[in-house]
């Protein structure tokens, strides 16, 4: 998947603390599954 970098969109990481860079390592890196044993539903 290609990223592509807005300097006007900047504003994720003042307003959430979460840098685009830091995103795409989220998006391209392994999930993590877990089977949801919660009985509480």
């Amino acid at each position: 998947m290609r990223y592509e970098w807005d300097q006007n969109k900047r504003g994720n990481l003042e307003k959430h603390g979460i840098d685009f860079l830091d995103a795409i390592e989220v998006l391209e890196g392994s999930p993590l599954m877990r089977e949801d044993d919660r009985s509480d539903y």
